[in-house]
């Protein structure tokens, strides 16, 4: 597709699998008629992290392949109604790999009459910049990817009826799911210390072993019930047995639990971690589809097991 008035061509590239035989976009990028980005004056800041070359397809195409799990069951990979989202962190400004995997996101949808959702996971107050904020969303919006669903920023408006679309602003649901979780015997309270913590894991790592179950997961639940004013983290107990991510690309992979430490999933002072926070806004926004790096297979994992302790 090529737009005379601007210059600028869509490029698309497609995938045939199996079951997705009418085709899956697997990238869609904005490219000037001779294939290179248009010039930095009129785009983004977008990090490519060292990629050879100056076509933003050579960039998209040096990073991991694609992970893309159902959240919930289904007899095939189309639904009534497709939901896949976009999380990024603004912690700093749009990555490329971030960017592709907002690409392949936004096609799906698209591509099957779905809904694509911008949710921006900016827990992290620290590292949360209203700069990046407003770059990231520029971004997508210079590369051409207009989400149904979103946060406000600049001359958009917050829109869907799944808000709100910052995580800063689901903290109650969070913590909620997290108590809920403590209550259900699913997790626990920790009151290790970061000294101890640490002496594990170097431990763990000499000896070339998993780290050992931590102490607090055995203590009675009246006693740590009693112990609730000391500092502590909540920590998700992670079951015996293997977990499986249904993987639409990658097939279902299998992990043995006793890879995964009991992670934690809110802070001494409440605040959820990712993994609990992103399990929460997928489940109540209701996203169909995960589509990312299959570097967060991992996570993947975890965050089926959540799914499962939540009864999501």
């Amino acid at each position: 597709m090529f737009d005379s008035n601007s210059g600028i061509a869509a490029v698309a590239v497609f995938m045939f699998r199996g079951e997705l035989t009418t085709g899956i976009y697997l990238a869609s990028v904005v490219l000037s008629a001779d294939g290179s980005i248009p010039p930095s004056s009129t785009a983004p800041i977008i990090h490519c992290n060292g990629a050879a070359g100056d076509s933003l397809v050579q960039a998209m195409l040096l990073l991991r392949p694609v992970s893309l799990y159902l959240t919930t069951p289904t007899s095939g990979v189309f639904m009534s109604t497709v939901r896949c989202r976009i999380a990024p962190s603004p912690s700093g400004f749009l990555h490329i790999g971030t960017a592709k995997m907002a690409l392949f996101n936004w096609l799906f949808a698209r591509k099957v009459g779905g809904v694509f959702v911008l949710r921006l996971e900016d827990t992290d107050a620290e590292r949360t910049d209203e700069t990046f904020v407003q770059a990231m969303c520029e971004g997508f919006k210079w590369l051409g990817i207009n989400w149904d669903e979103g946060p406000p920023f600049g001359d958009e408006t917050a829109r869907g009826g799944f808000g709100p679309y910052r995580q800063s602003e689901r903290k109650v649901l969070h913590q909620e799911a997290g108590l809920k979780l403590l209550a259900d015997g699913h997790a626990y309270r920790c009151f290790c210390t970061k000294e101890a913590l640490d002496a594990e894991r170097e431990a763990a790592q000499r000896e070339k072993r998993h780290r050992n179950k931590c102490a607090c997961r055995n203590i009675e639940s009246d006693v740590s019930d009693s112990r609730n004013a000391e500092s502590h983290t909540v920590r998700f107990k992670v079951p015996e047995g293997t977990t499986e991510v249904a993987d639409i690309v990658q097939g279902t992979v299998r992990t043995d639990n006793r890879e995964l430490d009991d992670f934690v999933i809110l802070k001494p002072n409440g605040d959820p971690i990712f993994h609990l926070a992103v399990v929460v806004d997928d489940a109540l926004m209701e996203i169909t589809h995960v589509i990312r790096g299959d570097d967060h297979l991992t996570n993947a994992a975890r965050h089926v097991l959540l799914f499962d302790a939540l009864g999501y």
